[in-house]
């Protein structure tokens, strides 16, 4: 079973939840698809060019980048990274445009099932990494009970300039 935290969170919001999990060590943003699998790592946690950029990304530990592999989804002419068994968090950033801000989240698996239906646990040292990014991704964020929102959408939300939105 997996482990996630839901959130809102602006692109401001984004950056500061991103300067909070650096704490934790060193962090590589991968690609969640990619046309290229030689070209894996994004060079910034900030969405570019929104709606148009794949909103999903994958945190990783720099030992653990060469334990990733994507499969090539020959329909759709592009390639996934294949999370079901490498050690990396999901990093599903917030679509944010035209006033709408939609839910994101991190999640993880502790552990997962192989191909002889086996149970594997994830290394122990990546799973303390893993807690500590989303303990500390979403500290100072305010929780309503369901999800956790950041300040600045908090603030856009209440004023009524944004609306969030499950999709």
């Amino acid at each position: 079973m997996g482990r996630q935290r839901n959130y809102y969170m602006t692109p401001k919001d984004t950056e500061e939840c991103y300067q909070r999990i650096q704490k934790c060590g060193e962090v590589i943003i991968l690609k969640g698809m990619t046309h290229d699998p030689n070209e894996q790592i994004l060079s910034s946690i900030s969405v570019l060019k929104m709606g148009k950029e794949w909103l999903g990304a994958h945190l990783i530990r720099p030992q653990d980048i060469s334990k990733v592999t994507y499969q090539y989804i020959e329909a759709q002419g592009y390639y996934l990274l294949d999370e079901k068994q490498a050690p990396v968090i999901d990093f599903d950033r917030c679509y944010f445009k035209d006033g709408i801000l939609r839910r994101g989240r991190f999640y993880y698996r502790p552990s997962y099932y192989n191909e002889k239906d086996e149970l594997i646990r994830q290394p122990e040292d990546f799973i303390k990494w893993a807690q500590c990014v989303l303990r500390t991704g979403i500290k100072g964020l305010f929780y309503d009970g369901s999800f956790y929102i950041g300040d600045e959408a908090k603030q856009l939300s209440d004023e009524g300039k944004c609306q969030l939105s499950v999709r």
